[in-house]
């Protein structure tokens, strides 16, 4: 669950608004940071959006790719001018930007992911009703950061959102 109380997330691609770049041929040549290659926002959609746009060498591509190794390091890795294009997950862009205005101001969210299903805890339809409560209450919990546990809905998971 996030912390807004939704079960889904998204992926950001972006550059710095005065980057010249307003597309994917414009990207061609120039640096990009990802987050890690474990992650659907940081990793996975970017890739699987630039093959969408023709782009079948990610690699040979772009002057160069790295990995930041978390999505605010990519975020001030475009900010800062360190990499050209970047990828985040849409929370971590929206809690950076509401501590540094920055983002907001000088960056430009050029690509969108669809939403796909935040981490997940599945459990049996037939577990006893007290081990359910216990697995929400962690909520309150070691999750509570991340914003709990809570039901996921058939469609949380639908494609195409």
């Amino acid at each position: 669950m996030n912390l807004d109380g939704s079960s889904t997330y998204w992926g950001y691609i972006f550059v710095r608004k005065d980057s010249g770049i307003g597309n994917v041929g414009d990207m061609k040549g120039k640096r990009f940071v990802f987050v890690d290659r474990a992650t659907t926002a940081g990793y996975v959609f970017p890739v699987a959006f630039l093959r969408e746009q023709g782009v079948v060498d990610v690699g040979a591509y772009f002057r160069e790719t790295y990995f930041a190794g978390s999505h605010d390091a990519a975020i001030y890795a475009v900010l800062g001018g360190k990499a050209d294009v970047g990828c985040a997950k849409h929370s971590m862009f929206d809690r950076v930007a509401r501590s540094d205005p920055r983002v907001r101001k000088e960056l430009l969210i050029l690509a969108e992911s669809p939403k796909v299903p935040s981490n997940g805890l599945g459990v049996r339809s037939d577990l006893e009703p007290a081990v359910k409560d216990v697995l929400m209450d962690l909520g309150a919990g070691p999750f509570s950061g991340a914003g709990g546990l809570g039901p996921s809905h058939q469609s949380d998971h639908e494609a195409g959102e």
